[in-house]
């Protein structure tokens, strides 16, 4: 599969100088003070759930954020929650960047997407 199929399935769209498995990325990993792709996956589940009011197990983490309805001021707003939570200063525009749950969560711990 190319990139651009891998991309698009993931949700994620990031330059190779900021994909995750690159310096950028693991560089953010550690500065996000080793919290795992599955905490943030989970942290973003949850958030988005109660955001949502709907129960977390109807949450997919490979489902993009337009698909929930989550228009720019929320995932703004959602990125200003994460960021606080990690300790961290996040791109407003993270999850414009990165359309998934689980895109986010690779994302910032710094993890290489799989391969499909």
């Amino acid at each position: 599969m190319d990139r651009s199929s891998a991309e698009q399935d993931l949700g994620t769209t990031e330059s190779p100088e900021e994909a995750p498995g690159s310096a950028a990325g693991a560089a953010l990993g550690a500065a996000a003070g080793s919290v795992s792709a599955a905490e943030i996956r989970s942290w973003l589940v949850e958030h988005l759930a109660s955001l949502l009011d709907i129960p977390e197990r109807e949450v997919s983490v490979t489902s993009t954020f337009d698909e929930y309805g989550l228009d720019s001021a929320a995932a703004v707003a959602m990125t200003g929650e994460l960021a606080r939570w990690l300790r961290v200063d996040l791109d407003a525009n993270l999850a414009s960047e990165h359309r998934t749950i689980e895109a986010v969560a690779l994302h910032l711990a710094g993890k290489p997407r799989p391969q499909r």
